[in-house]
């Protein structure tokens, strides 16, 4: 049974000249279980975005709205405006506005890209030319390997944060070293966990850079792990969840770096390991 905030949409959508087809992707569409809190992702295809980039008083004529908000994507090189909706009684929409010309790529496209891969359902095709695109493998966003200079990067991206927690540390500067912390497991750490999950299953595993649904695709000895790198806002726990932090990532980067043939870095793991060592000893004393 279609749900009452699509059959909202569609319905405003069929006097809608500029828009010529809708595509209904991410969970809904995928084949995964949903529940009524999970999102509705649409890819509308237009003749023009203006008129729904300019204003949003066009949502209110689908439902009575929360609150909205703009942002972008850029998809096969093209910045596509979105519309993130949140509908009275708690539906959120997400509106993805593509240039109508985009259906033929999708019609063409061998693979289809991983967005469209993992599943879609077309709700409106008034010229009949999403009917063309291939069907679904339900599968995508396997990660690729990354090159030499890509591992190393976010290696070194990871030491340079951790510098930093620990200096916040040290200043029981409790914010700030939360804040750097965060960015570690948001950036350094999902990614590396990403790559050593895809590592493990020959390149060949459907993974989620922000981590969504972990839990389900990482292995259990990694997702135990994790939760060891959340401290309260203290500074013992800091320091605990710190070092955690670096095992758990020299870990996973060592095994990475192993599959991939690639050096690991450690002259200067050692360095910022004595470091972070040298501080916490100090802030001790």
């Amino acid at each position: 049974m279609q749900n009452k905030i699509l059959e909202q949409v569609i319905k405003w959508v069929e006097p809608q000249a500029s828009i010529r087809a809708v595509i209904l992707v991410g969970s809904h569409a995928e084949q995964k279980t949903t529940d009524e809190l999970s999102d509705y992702d649409l890819s509308l295809f237009c003749t023009q975005t203006s008129s729904f980039i300019e204003s949003d008083d066009w949502l209110e004529e689908i439902a009575k709205t929360w609150v909205s908000i703009p942002e972008k994507f850029t998809f096969q090189g093209k910045a596509i405006p979105t519309r993130l909706a949140i509908f009275e009684g708690g539906d959120k929409v997400d509106f993805a506005f593509y240039p109508e010309n985009l259906l033929s790529d999708l019609q063409n496209a061998k693979p289809l890209p991983s967005e469209y891969d993992m599943g879609y359902k077309i709700l409106v095709d008034k010229d009949g030319h999403a009917k063309g695109m291939r069907s679904p493998s339900f599968e995508g966003f396997k990660e690729e390997r990354p090159t030499k200079e890509e591992f190393h990067s976010l290696v070194k991206e990871f030491w340079f944060e951790v510098y930093h927690v620990a200096k916040y540390l040290y200043r029981e500067d409790l914010w700030s070293a939360q804040f750097r912390l965060n960015g570690i497991r948001q950036n350094d750490m999902i990614q590396m966990i990403c790559w050593h999950e895809a590592a493990k299953h020959e390149w060949d595993y459907t993974v989620h850079k922000l981590g969504k649904n972990l839990h389900n695709w990482v292995s259990g000895d990694i997702w135990n792990a994790l939760h060891d790198i959340f401290p309260h806002l203290d500074v013992f726990e800091g320091w605990i969840a710190l070092k955690k932090t670096i095992q758990l990532f020299k870990k996973l980067s060592h095994e990475v770096s192993k599959a991939l043939g690639y050096d690991n870095l450690s002259v200067l793991e050692l360095q910022m390991n004595q470091f972070v060592e040298k501080l916490e000893k100090r802030r001790g004393r």
